[in-house]
């Protein structure tokens, strides 16, 4: 499978993200998801189907048992069929007992082979094994956890797409006995994959193109995605990464114009979606952002990620009730999502709700925190309400974290000049001109100190905090580059 290394290294984020309990959620059925839950309706209809199994085979005193042993493989046929029930179903003729192993086979593809393997989750140490013989009798291995074991007192069960291997490169690199979670495929690439297996000749075409995009040979890229069109000229994913490659090259025009040819052809298709938006607000066109955002929204009702940057967007329309909204929804479905409480709390400052702001930054810095410009923010908020020990405070911090940031300087040098502290306030001065000669504005302020301890007596000129739009006594948020789209690093479904 071409790609190995890219859903290497995304499945080594998404273990970072499984132990820090921050995982992607979609409940829609035939989405991506990397963890859902099995309601209690289908564990009702579960039990009983392997209740009534297990009583033609064994005693009654052995029935919890054996309703156990197969109870997590059940769980994970319920997952596959709800998330990729578009592309494959069970293979019943493969079936040696009530559940055990579950297969399925790839639609149209009748020679795949897919087997899926749910385990118990284990924080110390999670991994699966495997037979020889189920090496070589299945061509994909999908890997899944239960977050519990079979209860009665449990009504929902939590499931985690742990992620898949094929089989050419278990056989070459995996030890079968122990397949870690760490050896495994990122499972955003399982969808993309099988898919990619129902049309070989184009899939063809996507891994050569793959291999010149890997070595940055974007114009290559592009004429291999370019004989890929003239095969299947209504191919959405091939409109795709040729837009993704085209914006790589710096072709912005030509990238959007594959992603709109790429929706065109699926309205449901979440990617382009997303790197148009990307493209729209790059080009500060926030409007057309907006609509996008809005459909990825509509596709995936339970992205926080879609309602993120939608209220970005907002906010930089100026909509700031409607980005608190968004902000709010998006903090619902992912509590620990800091970026979203940053720039909410940003919110909260243009609408002069300080204390709201306030809480919504230290909610940052119980998150992350190594964020020295989100205790600047919190300096400037004191400063204007006037806690001078609080506001010192919060500067130092973000000093602490970076001596090297300028902005802390010059709001404490102001202060301390303010407090009548004018030495200090020149030393501050002297640090920043250190650290950027050019800060006009920090040399103008140290000079009129200066001049103002030689000549006592005299008034000492206004000094403000530099704004490049204005010059104004009111300091003012930095922005704490909370615009992280998931589009940095290039995303395929494939």
């Amino acid at each position: 499978m071409d790609g190995n290394l890219i859903l290497l290294e995304q499945q080594k984020d998404f273990c970072h993200r499984l132990r820090a309990d921050y995982l992607f959620t979609c409940q829609l059925n035939n989405y991506y998801t990397e963890i859902d839950v099995i309601k209690t309706h289908q564990i009702t209809t579960l039990v009983d189907k392997l209740t009534s199994a297990s009583q033609q085979k064994v005693n009654i005193s052995e029935n919890k048992n054996i309703i156990a042993q197969n109870f997590l493989h059940g769980l994970g046929e319920k997952f596959i069929q709800k998330h990729y029930g578009d592309l494959f179903t069970v293979d019943k003729t493969s079936q040696k007992d009530v559940f055990i192993d579950t297969f399925f086979t790839l639609n149209n593809s009748y020679d795949l082979k897919i087997l899926a393997r749910t385990i118990l989750k284990n924080d110390d140490d999670i991994f699966w094994s495997l037979t020889e013989e189920q090496v070589n009798q299945y061509d994909v291995f999908i890997f899944l956890l239960s977050i519990y074991n079979f209860h009665d007192d449990i009504k929902d069960y939590p499931i985690i797409l742990g992620g898949f291997l094929t089989q050419d490169y278990l056989k070459k690199n995996i030890d079968i006995q122990k397949i870690l979670i760490s050896d495994l495929f990122y499972g955003g690439g399982l969808k993309g994959y099988l898919s990619s297996r129902q049309n070989d000749q184009v899939s063809g075409y996507i891994q050569q193109a793959n291999k010149h995009f890997q070595k940055k040979d974007f114009d290559l890229a592009i004429d291999v995605y370019n004989q890929g069109l003239q095969l299947e000229d209504k191919n959405p994913q091939l409109y795709f990464l040729k837009g993704v490659s085209c914006w790589k090259k710096g072709d912005y025009q030509g990238a959007i114009k594959d992603f709109s040819r790429a929706i065109d052809l699926d309205k449901n298709y979440l990617l382009p979606y997303q790197w148009r938006g990307f493209a729209y607000t790059y080009f500060q066109k926030y409007d057309l952002a907006l609509q996008d955002y809005e459909e990825e929204i509509k596709i995936d009702s339970v992205s926080f990620w879609g309602y993120y940057k939608r209220a970005f967007i907002h906010a930089k329309l100026g909509n700031y009730l409607q980005a608190l909204d968004d902000y709010s929804i998006c903090l619902t479905i992912n509590p620990k999502c800091f970026y979203a409480y940053c720039n909410r709390g940003f919110v909260y400052f243009q609408l002069k709700d300080y204390h709201d702001a306030i809480e919504d930054y230290n909610r940052v810095l119980s998150l992350n925190p190594s964020l020295f410009e989100v205790y600047y923010n919190l300096g400037c908020i004191y400063q204007i309400l006037g806690n001078h020990s609080q506001c010192i405070s919060c500067y130092k911090e973000s000093l602490k974290i970076n001596p090297r940031y300028e902005k802390p300087y010059f709001n404490l040098a102001i202060l301390q000049a303010d407090l009548g502290q004018f030495p200090k306030a020149i030393a501050l001065y002297d640090k920043i001109l250190t650290l950027n000669p050019n800060f006009i504005q920090a040399e103008y302020n140290r000079d009129a100190l200066v001049l103002l301890c030689e000549n006592e007596g005299k008034l000492l000129g206004e000094y403000t905090e530099y704004n490049q739009q204005k010059n104004s006594k009111t300091p003012y948020l930095v922005d704490v580059h909370t615009y992280h789209s998931l589009l940095k690093k290039r995303k395929t479904d494939k």
